[in-house]
């Protein structure tokens, strides 16, 4: 098994003349011209970056790699993201390529090996799922294979996997006939399998944890596969053990994860949205959704209340208020989402379908600003650093200047 990365060459600094590419538009208060100069272009491996010569204002791309395709994870000053079957870490300053990781980097997987969701980072490992029986574990610094896991024959992974108290969670499901799925617990720093769970038919959710509960969704359908009856399963986090089965009443078989604030947890069936708190199972309010089927639930607030913000399948954002499920606004984007919105310092930052990522107030929607990195498109939901806001095309990455 081979357990170097792939090498790669490394791009020169920013500020070399070789190549000079325009800047993103940016609009607000005001409406800003693209860029001419100031800017240089560095090309190396299989994608490419564009860096800000001189120092990026709000708005400005500060840099975009062409390869990175999911909303990728940080940790520290690096980016971690996968795409066209590769798994790439860049320095988040900078956009400059630190290693690369692909099927070429594993002897015995073939082709099989495609790295396609978000990954889960931790301290020196980074965690990446691929649309096959394989997750692996990498060395942070260099990109080395720290370890190799199997799902089960005729599975694939189906998300993202999540990091917890040193375990790794993840779905897999069968890629054939019955969509029936199992909920793997693996062992974060030696990859050895702690549990694993039939779940049932499960084919996008991720898992979310909440304190010592691992909350995934059920969908049970019927003798002719139609009527899926929505529950969600609340596992033992150290047993794999199911310690609740939460029915909501909900139809559906395609359930966003659940989301985890505190004790309290948010769980979306179909068109409908309940609260409970995590512990106990006691349900604190449920409400029809607003819009259609539910896509996604974004968490902003604090310890003491916020919002829960939802998206459904038109691509349309609503806020529920967190502590009694009213609706509190709804977006009047011209354009529906093209992924869900990300939260922070008391904003939401919107990636709409028409390649413009929006800044809206928490509280009542308004819209602050619009930024736009030159595509026609944003897919994946962004992530908010202290200085910029990461958000994917599909094929580019691109870092905004806050």
């Amino acid at each position: 098994m081979a357990m170097s990365p792939q090498q790669i060459p490394v791009p020169p600094e920013p500020g070399d003349p070789a190549a000079t590419t325009p800047a993103a538009a940016r609009s607000g208060v005001r409406r800003r011209a693209f860029l001419a100069a100031g800017v240089a272009a560095a090309v190396g491996g299989a994608g490419y970056v564009i860096n800000l010569a001189t120092r990026p204002e709000t708005g400005d791309v500060r840099w975009s790699y062409q390869g990175v395709s999911a909303m990728p994870a940080v940790a520290g000053d690096a980016v971690y993201g996968t795409g066209g079957g590769v798994v790439t870490a860049l320095n988040l300053k900078t956009g400059r390529v630190l290693w690369k990781f692909s099927k070429t980097s594993i002897d015995d997987v073939g082709d099989e090996y495609v790295p396609s969701f978000t990954p889960a980072v931790g301290r020196d490992l980074v965690h990446v799922a691929s649309q096959s029986p394989h997750l692996v574990a990498l060395n942070a610094a260099d990109g080395g294979l720290a370890w190799l896991y199997r799902a089960d024959e005729g599975q694939d992974f189906t998300a993202s996997p999540v990091l917890a108290d040193g375990t790794v969670y993840a779905i897999s499901s069968r890629t054939v006939g019955s969509l029936a799925s199992t909920l793997h617990a693996i062992d974060a720093a030696s990859g050895a399998r702690r549990w694993t769970l039939p779940v049932g038919d499960l084919e996008l959710s991720a898992p979310a944890v909440a304190g010592d509960l691992i909350y995934v969704s059920r969908s049970d359908h019927d003798a002719f596969g139609t009527d899926p009856a929505a529950a969600w399963l609340a596992v033992d986090a150290d047993t794999g053990v199911v310690a609740m089965t939460l029915e909501t009443g909900g139809n559906s078989d395609r359930n966003p994860p659940a989301l985890a604030v505190g004790d309290r947890v948010y769980l979306p069936s179909g068109k409908q949205i309940a609260a409970v708190q995590g512990g106990v199972g006691r349900v604190e309010w449920q409400v029809l959704s607003p819009g259609l089927w539910t896509v996604s639930l974004v968490w902003g607030g604090n310890e003491r209340g916020g919002h829960v913000f939802m998206t459904d399948n038109d691509g349309v954002l609503y806020a529920l208020d967190s502590v009694r499920g009213e609706l509190s606004w709804t977006s009047s984007s011209e354009a529906p989402l093209g992924a869900p919105p990300a939260y922070a310092d008391g904003m939401l930052y919107a990636p709409l379908a028409r390649g413009e990522l929006h800044l809206l107030s928490a509280l009542d929607g308004s819209r602050r600003a619009v930024y736009r990195a030159g595509t026609e498109n944003f897919t994946s939901s962004p992530v908010v650093t202290g200085e910029s806001i990461l958000v994917s095309d599909g094929a580019r990455l691109h870092a905004i200047a806050r």
